[in-house]
């Protein structure tokens, strides 16, 4: 397989990863009474993730940890594992599971982070 075509089907496949998760957490969060459109990331989702949560501890989970930290993680990992068992032709060893959840631990303080700000922000505008 040509190099060109593994990466893209590594970035293909990542963005899969993306679009499933997205789509199941979007069914989960309904099914808990948060409406969520499944068209929130073409839309202003910030807005209807707002309107839809009063709690700052759901807002910063659903934004920063599952729609924000788990999705990046997800595409990370599919993406670098793709590139390195085809592409790389080298073992996943547990160095690659370490950094991996590194990796994951600072996608989770990013989006905490980045969910608390536009929480702050958006309740202080609200009031």
């Amino acid at each position: 397989m040509p190099e060109w075509l593994a990466i893209t089907t590594a970035v293909l496949v990542s963005l899969g990863a993306l679009v499933g998760w997205d789509f199941a957490v979007i069914v989960a969060l309904r099914a808990a009474g948060i409406r969520l459109s499944f068209t929130y990331r073409v839309r202003n989702w910030d807005d209807e993730l707002f309107a839809a949560v009063r709690n700052r501890g759901t807002y910063v989970l659903i934004s920063g940890i599952l729609l924000f930290a788990c999705p990046l993680f997800l595409m990370s990992t599919f993406y670098d594992y793709l590139v390195t068992t085809f592409i790389e032709k080298r073992a996943y060893t547990t160095g690659y599971v370490v950094g991996s959840v590194v990796l994951f631990g600072l996608f989770v303080l990013v989006g905490v982070w980045s969910g608390a700000n536009r929480w702050s922000k958006r309740s202080r505008a609200s009031q």
